[in-house]
């Protein structure tokens, strides 16, 4: 192996590259450890002319550890680099822990894991130290550090471990002072700071060289004895041992929750059922989370707190609503519900869930069944979004908002739009200026956009009745082959890896493309002359564009409601989703906050289609295609968007992408009950 091959850096893009050279300078000592908020300022704008936020800069550093691929770590930062990455080797995703969250879940002071991010930032330089250290380069050669872990053994508890419902994160000084007393245990008197910095960038330099082992920073086997534990000392302290005790405990236990996602469900007790209609007269608090609540009217008004406003003003104060926002993106919701509802949690009541979610959520027994409810009200609904919302021969949501991808133009630069992908492609390569944004990153976004290509382009469907993978066909391969060839041609920018429906939104507001692809919300946001006064007024949107030589495809998206199976007011959840889906609010959330409606009365309305930004968009939700409907979705549509990012990173040819998705697909669909 070349020491040039060993480089973890020769797969990062452009930016993550500038980030990683920032990162150097700071592990060497020449410049004070940045936020990622200083990161994201120091590194403004992109080559491409972004403006980069502290968000951007987090999901970059995510891709980052990803493409380390735990590899030429220690022990024990592989121990850190899976807490920071293992959604993503996994299929999941979540987002990058502080330092201190770090440390609870590894038992250590967050100092410990400033150190070894200082260790993992300074191996980026490998390709350096085989020419300035051969006899070191030799030594980790030889001692196996560049082998892929096994990352599920680190993390797998042994000894019994604990009831994971009963588990209660430790705050950081609880983990502190449990590694405190391993440290007496064990006979060390160091005791590690206790710094909190940030999880991203190292505060401290790096050794010399990097360290062969940091075993003394690992928690003890969840197995070892008391005795075991003091090697090299007696034990003088009962208490210590007691504590040293707890804090083994708090390591196996802390893992068991970690690795939650990977265990099947329990088998749980039949869904509780609602009543067909809201109870009266019910009483108290609940609360509705939805994601960011990013979707304003033009007089700045938010989407999901206006409804809760007017839910209180109507059936206040004895009852009350509330609003809790999960992340912006989509599968970051996905995965921070699925842990509320992991350890059956009363955090969420209403949950505006994504149409993709139904099936799993309830074959895991986190939903109640609103068949009683909810079956008599489906015919209010389009076709599609009524399927949405059933599994298993019961309802278990209520249809709210439908969506279908729409392509957007600057129309000071744009006369007529693109009539098929290869004129916009063609129009946005000119001069190699990079024109057309999409979502890029290595989320559900991207698995929804590559859909629009691959259907487009005339690939069947992804999942076949029987239940098996199909994505690997001649279709989707010459959808994801003009995508990449998109890029290199320059009608895409190479950051286009890095980017969600926002941070298209504002390269397009800020004139730096000409098109777009987005959902319906991004046209009022983009009438914002506060905000984007380059483009607001001058907007022009349409249908995504067809294939050439074929007819015109979308991707359904869209939410519904669903009541947590874990709510302690399933009355006043059941009177929140009644409201949140009647036709009042429907054509509010249309006329304000130009979000199409799932009721079909509502999309022949007249008020409500000249709110919404185009004509086609009704016929693209009516004739939408759907993403497959299974329980073990995230996993399946996982599969998809991260070996589809490889291949636009150019890590993967198109064909080797798909043929890798195909075969996680299949292992996710064998996994469904």
């Amino acid at each position: 192996m070349s020491p040039a091959d060993s480089d973890p850096a020769r797969d990062l893009d452009e930016t993550e590259q500038r980030i990683v050279a920032r990162l150097r300078a700071e592990a060497m000592g020449e410049e004070r450890p940045a936020t990622n908020k200083m990161l994201a300022d120091a590194l403004s704008p992109t080559p491409e002319g972004d403006v980069l936020t502290a968000d951007d800069v987090g999901r970059q550093l995510r891709s980052i550890y990803k493409k380390l691929g735990l590899r030429n770590l220690t022990e024990a930062e592989r121990h850190v680099v899976i807490v920071l990455c293992r959604p993503l080797v996994k299929g999941t995703s979540e987002k990058l822990a502080t330092n201190p969250k770090i440390a609870d879940v590894l038992v250590t002071t967050s100092g410990t894991v400033t150190q070894h991010l200082t260790d993992i930032y300074r191996k980026f330089e490998f390709a350096e130290l085989a020419d300035k250290k051969p006899q070191l380069w030799k030594r980790i050669l030889k001692s196996g550090l560049l082998k892929e872990p096994d990352d599920d053994a680190l993390l797998t508890p042994t000894g019994d471990g604990a009831d994971e419902d009963d588990v209660r994160t430790p705050t950081h000084k609880v983990a502190v002072r449990a590694l405190r007393a391993v440290s007496v245990v064990r006979g060390t008197d160091r005791e590690p700071p206790e710094s909190a910095a940030a999880a991203e960038p190292p505060e401290s330099a790096a050794a010399a060289e990097p360290p062969e082992s940091a075993a003394a920073a690992e928690p003890p086997s969840a197995g070892a004895s008391s005795t075991e534990l003091a090697s090299g000392g007696t034990l003088r302290n009962p208490i210590v041992v007691i504590a040293a005790s707890v804090a083994v405990v708090l390591a196996a236990v802390l893992a068991v929750v970690f690795i939650a996602s990977e265990s099947p469900p329990p088998e749980g007790p039949t869904a509780p059922i609602v009543p067909p209609a809201p109870p009266q007269n019910v009483q108290g608090e609940i609360t509705y989370c939805t994601g960011a609540d990013v979707v304003t009217s033009e007089d700045g008004r938010s989407q999901h707190a206006a409804a809760v406003d007017a839910f209180n003003e109507k059936f206040g104060p004895g009852v009350r609503a509330k609003l809790k926002q999960l992340a912006e993106d989509a599968s970051e919701q996905y995965a921070q519900f699925s842990r509320l509802q992991r350890n059956r949690s009363d955090d969420c009541d209403v949950l505006y869930s994504d149409v993709i979610w139904t099936a799993d959520f309830a074959q895991n027994g986190w939903l109640y069944d609103l068949s009683p409810y909810a079956e008599p009200r489906l015919n209010e609904f389009i076709d599609a979004m009524q399927q949405a919302v059933r599994f298993s021969g019961r309802v278990w949501g209520v249809p709210k908002q439908a969506d279908a991808g729409l392509l957007y133009y600057n129309q000071r630069k744009v006369k007529d739009p693109p009539l098929t992908w290869q004129e916009l492609y063609a129009q946005a390569a000119v001069g190699k200026r990079r024109l057309f944004r999409y979502q890029g990153l290595d989320y559900e976004g991207l698995t929804v956009h590559f859909l629009e290509l691959a259907y487009a382009a005339g690939a069947k469907d992804i999942v076949t009745a029987d239940g098996k993978a199909n994505v690997n066909q001649p279709r989707a391969r010459d959808a994801l082959k003009f995508m990449v060839d998109g890029i290199r041609a320059g009608a895409v920018p190479r950051a286009i890896v890095n980017q969600t429906e926002e941070r298209s939104l504002r390269a397009f507001g800020r004139a730096r493309a000409h098109f777009m692809r987005n959902w319906p919300y991004a046209y009022t946001a983009l009438q914002d002359r506060n905000t984007y006064p380059r483009v607001a007024g001058r907007v022009g949107v349409t249908a995504l564009p067809a294939w050439e030589g074929r007819s015109p495809v979308s991707v359904l998206g869209g939410h519904v409601l669903v009541i947590s199976a874990f709510s302690d007011n399933p009355g006043a959840a059941l009177k929140l989703v009644d409201f949140l889906s009647s036709e009042e609010v429907l054509k509010q959330d249309a006329t304000d906050f130009s979000l199409a409606p799932a009721s079909i009365d509502l999309l022949q309305d007249p008020e409500v289609e000249d709110a919404l930004p185009v004509v086609d968009l009704k016929r693209a939700i009516l004739t939408a295609k759907s993403r497959p409907i299974t329980p073990n979705y995230e996993a399946v549509s996982s599969a998809i968007y991260e070996n589809v990012n490889r291949a636009l990173n150019l890590q993967s040819s198109p064909e080797e992408a798909l043929e890798a998705a195909q075969q996680d697909m299949q292992q996710a669909l064998d996994r469904v009950p």
